[in-house]
This record gives C-alpha cells, structure tokens and sequence, in this order.
C-alpha cells in the first residue's frame, strides 16, 4: 500500500517522536514540519529528511501532497489548527487533549465529515497491545464490583502562579485535560458511558484544576479516579475488583504489567507484551489504516470515546466548580 504523506505541526518532544516513527515507518512519509521557529525546524526537517520545511500555517496547508496532519501544539491551539485543517481537505490526529467541550468536538467531527476526511485524538494507551490483554484478563474476575484508577504525578511548576497553561482551564490546562484524560479513556474505551460524573477537587482555587477525586457512576459498579499534579502515590498501581478476584496494572499511561489475584489464591503474573521503544507507533498505525482502508467502523468507535471522555471531562469540571461554592 501506497506511504501517506503526514505533516507534523509543533516542534516540541511529542512531534520528534512522531518524526521519529515517521521517518522509519512503512506507512508514512514525512511530508513537512511546521513550526514557529526557523531554525528549529529546518533542523528537525533535516534530521528527519522531511519533504518540506514550514514556519506557515497556511503554506503548509495549501500543499495539496500533504494528506494527513498531525497537530502537536498547546492545548489552546488545537481548535483552531483542527478547524483550518479540515476545511483543507486534510486528515487530521490531534495531542490530546483535542478540545475544550463538546459542542466544539461535535462541531469538528461534522467538519470533518463535510470535507470527508477523518479527525482523531491520539490517546496511546488505549491501542497498545497491552490494553488489549487488559481487556481480556478482566475476563477472569467474574462479575465486576468496582474499579480503582490512579495517576498521581507532583509537579511543583502547578504551583507557581507564573505558569498557567499547566493548570487554567482558559490555556487548556489543568490535571484531568493533561494526565487525568488516561485513566478516563481507559474507563470509556472499557464501560462506555457512565450514568453520572462527580469530581471532587483536591485544591480549591476557581478556573485552576490541581487535581481530585473522579467518580464515574455505572449501573453496575463506580470508577473512582485519582488524579494529581500536587500529590504523589507511593504507587500508580490500579485495581479492578470482582467476585472471583482482581486484576492490576502497574499504570494508566504506557501499561507494562498486569496481575491477577484469585480470591484466597496466589497472584499470577498475567503475560504481557514489550514496550515499544516509541510510544507513538501503535496509536499512529491504528490511525494511518483506518484512513487508508476507509474502515468507518474504527473511526466511529474512536470519534465515539473522544466525544465521550470531552463530556466526561467538561462535566466534572463544572461539578468541581459548583463543589467549591
């Protein structure tokens, strides 16, 4: 199958492992990269033997070779970089987190299908082989009791007031849009939508999200979240508890091992797969041949959990804010 040719918009950590994967892959090209600083670019375009070097939005855009973007860039840029994108015709993966609420997710994706191309928010936990194994080990515990979610990581930059695109919710910030959204892809992708959405922040400052307690009500059973960026967990471990037993993982981000505890049994180390040395490479190929094979079912069921988990998130946002009052 013919390579597609991908632009890499940003020039941050994140795009270098994307032109990383690029570079070698044998489903893409590397078309161009677009950045807002000369010299930074035209070196990643030299060392990634990019096409095409660009500090233009636009230029970039009106390349008619470029078939799929891959927006890189702060939170607060992502509507409107998505937005021109797609109304070029182009595919477009997007950084997590892609948007601020649904209405401007639901107003993207039927862009999107006017221009009938395909939007996706890259979320790598959720296409790793290891997710997979995940799913099938929760085959084990019998009927589902409730679920435990962790990802707790101190930052003290959250705490100094000269930084507010890591927590203000107006710069796109704030601890559930940055590393909260894992463990709640993980919930969606698992148990769709729930019935009802609580969040409990753990500091109390208006439009400034440290983190909190996220409680996401099932018919059947409750996922509690614990997300920080003003806390530290001695573990990141999460639990799945049923009634023949439960199943860990050692993280929500980049999962490498699971376990299995019968009840009144010894644990078992449940087999999982190696961590690939790029954490882009599962998510960027899943994306790569739903578009080139037109498989509408993967993307639905993709553009399903964005919508999903950018609910999720603005509803308990609003929670938390009505909370503190």
């Amino acid at each position: 199958m013919k390579k597609i040719n991908i632009a890499v918009i940003g020039t941050g950590q994140i795009s270098v492992q994307a032109c990383q994967w690029i570079a070698l892959s044998e489903q893409a090209n590397l078309q161009a990269i677009c950045g807002r600083n000369t010299l930074r670019v035209k070196a990643l375009a030299e060392t990634y033997q990019a096409d095409n070097a660009y500090t233009s939005l636009e230029k970039l855009l009106a390349d008619e070779t470029t078939e799929v973007v891959y927006i890189a860039t702060p939170n607060a840029t992502h509507y409107d970089y998505v937005k021109k994108a797609l109304a070029s015709s182009k595919h477009v993966i997007v950084e997590k987190t892609a948007f601020y609420t649904t209405e401007q997710a639901e107003e993207m994706f039927q862009l999107a299908e006017q221009n009938r191309v395909m939007l996706f928010e890259a979320m790598r936990t959720i296409y790793e082989p290891n997710f997979a194994v995940l799913t099938e080990s929760l085959q084990k515990i019998g009927e589902l009791h409730s679920v435990s979610l962790k990802y707790q990581n101190y930052s003290k930059q959250c705490l100094q007031s000269d930084q507010p695109a890591i927590l203000d919710e107006a710069h796109g910030g704030g601890t559930l849009r940055t590393i909260g959204i894992y463990p709640i892809y993980i919930a969606v992708a698992l148990f769709g939508k729930p019935e009802a959405v609580f969040y409990h922040q753990q500091k109390q400052e208006e439009d400034r999200d440290f983190g909190g307690t996220l409680v996401l009500d099932y018919k059947t059973h409750p996922v509690v979240i614990a997300v920080s960026k003003i806390a530290n967990s001695t573990e990141n471990y999460s639990e799945f508890y049923g009634s023949k037993g439960t199943v860990t993982l050692d993280r929500c981000f980049d999962i490498q091992s699971l376990t299995y505890y019968p009840l009144q049994k010894e644990s078992k180390t449940i087999a999982t797969h190696a961590v690939t040395t790029n954490g882009l490479e599962h998510e960027f190929s899943y994306f790569i041949k739903t578009i080139q094979t037109n498989s509408y079912k993967n993307y639905r069921q993709a553009k399903l959990l964005t919508l999903l988990t950018t609910a999720i998130i603005e509803t308990a946002l609003d929670f938390g804010k009505k909370d503190m009052k």
